[in-house]
């Protein structure tokens, strides 16, 4: 009988690229949050992360079960394709603002600048 070690097939090895962007995530959630409320988001984020794992892999194993695997990854395919073109054609009115960084972290970029400037002489 043939067995594969479960951390080597796709549906583990797909599951871990969450964890890559969830750093991301929470960057992103702490900046634009007010205070007061990034307990709050920071909590929704986890939840929706580990709700998003279990569940996914529930209502695929459901869609397996009665469809087959053919369909399964058609259909998949099909919604993939249409985030792709989602994405493709998704506008990004994004401006950066004038930073907000500390005194302290200002002071390290310019040092930062300066020693990399004498390296290139």
């Amino acid at each position: 009988m043939n067995r594969t070690n479960i951390s080597h097939t796709p549906t583990v090895k797909a599951g871990r690229g969450e964890r890559r962007t969830t750093a991301a995530a929470q960057t992103l959630i702490v900046k634009n949050t007010p205070e007061d409320k990034q307990g709050f988001a920071l909590g929704t984020l986890s939840t929706a992360i580990w709700g998003g794992t279990m569940l996914g892999n529930v209502i695929g194993g459901i869609v397996v079960h009665y469809y087959g695997y053919k369909f399964t990854f058609i259909a998949c395919g099909i919604m993939y394709f249409i985030a792709g073109i989602f994405v493709l054609f998704a506008k990004d009115d994004f401006k950066p603002e004038k930073s907000t960084a500390s005194p302290y972290v200002e002071k390290i970029r310019k040092e930062s600048a300066r020693q990399s400037a004498s390296m290139r002489l």
